[in-house]
């Protein structure tokens, strides 16, 4: 997986967030994935798709106040297109629940693939043996550390 230069395109001043967007090139799939990462005054705001920069979906998960490790996650907006309830809007949940319990806080998260990535979302790549939601969350979690350790209040 190569990382292509995005730069960080966070505001300067007191202003209450940070963002980045990242292209992260996956050679095993032959793909491209964009990455938008909001980091909000106590939350983050990710979106995952391609050039095309459509919003097809977005879920919230929000980790427990009980201090049982546990979340509570839901779709909150899918368009016409995609069914609420369809594969694509599990994975995304599935994802912003990997998200909030890392780094313990709000996770709102679009994930708007096109329909051949995610078709290809649970394929297997017989050379590394990692299917394609495995290396996207892998570039995800790599590029959110490096991230949120430019923020001086960075989560986790």
């Amino acid at each position: 997986m190569t990382q292509l230069p995005a730069g960080d395109n966070s505001p300067s001043g007191s202003s209450p967030f940070r963002w980045q967007d990242v292209v992260v090139d996956i050679p095993n799939f032959k793909t491209k994935v964009k990455l938008f990462l909001l980091k909000l005054n106590g939350g983050l705001f990710i979106w995952i798709g391609n050039d095309e920069g459509k919003f097809s979906g977005l879920s919230l998960c929000v980790p427990s106040h009980l201090g049982d490790h546990s979340s509570h996650s839901s779709r909150l907006y899918a368009n016409g297109q995609v069914p609420i309830n369809g594969s694509l809007g599990l994975n995304e949940q599935g994802l912003s629940r990997k998200l909030s319990g890392r780094f313990n806080c709000p996770v709102f998260l679009s994930l708007s693939l096109p329909p051949e990535l995610e078709a290809m979302w649970d394929s297997v790549d017989p050379c590394s043996r990692k299917t394609l939601s495995e290396e996207v969350e892998s570039a995800l979690f790599a590029h959110l550390r490096g991230f949120l350790d430019s923020c001086v209040d960075g989560y986790g």
